[in-house]
């Protein structure tokens, strides 16, 4: 290890101070770093990804939080086109019959059946748990609606059950109706 004494240059006396030798400094800050390392892992065993909530069981009586908080528990399941559990994965109409059905709530099966039934609801009084319809070519597509702006899908293929923002350009334009069941 280099011993030279450690010097800063100071403009205004135009002279030279000696601070210390590196060995000097490196030994002076070993506690500090010491404890900012016992820290840092401390904190590091704090950033643990919380599990998923369990399904909701109970019914949501006349409104939609329980089929918000059952959809939300499986964000990050993958798609499976025809799927319609955590342990399938979801498509789109799956997510929201199996949302339904975990707060006793019976809806079909296929985001067309779906978006024929329930009450047709204005886009102005749309509320958490109303089911949403969009034209993605084919068959309609279907996400829950959760409040602030947000729905809840399963969006395709290689996607994962995620929260999207319904005003973006791309569900604006895609838009059919909201439907309620409950």
């Amino acid at each position: 290890m280099d011993s030279t004494p450690i010097l800063i240059f100071e403009p205004r006396g135009q002279s030279l101070t000696r601070v210390g030798s590196p060995r000097e400094s490196r030994t002076k800050w070993r506690p500090i770093l010491g404890v900012l390392l016992v820290v840092c892992l401390v904190l590091a065993g704090c950033g643990k990804s919380p599990e998923p909530a369990p399904p909701v069981s109970s019914p949501s009586g006349s409104n939609g939080d329980g089929v918000v908080a059952a959809a939300r528990s499986v964000i990050g399941t993958p798609y499976t086109y025809g799927g319609n559990s955590p342990a399938t994965g979801f498509d789109c109409s799956g997510l929201a019959q199996w949302a339904y059905a975990v707060n006793g709530a019976a809806l079909p099966r296929s985001s067309r059946d779906q978006m024929a039934g329930g009450s047709p609801v204005s886009s102005n009084e749309i509320m958490p748990g109303d089911l949403l319809f969009f034209d993605e070519g084919g068959s309609p597509h279907v996400g829950i609606y959760a409040g602030n702006g947000v729905f809840i899908h399963s969006p395709k293929t290689g996607g994962y059950v995620r929260e999207e923002e319904m005003f973006k350009d791309y569900w604006l334009v895609r838009f059919l109706s909201a439907r309620r069941f409950l």
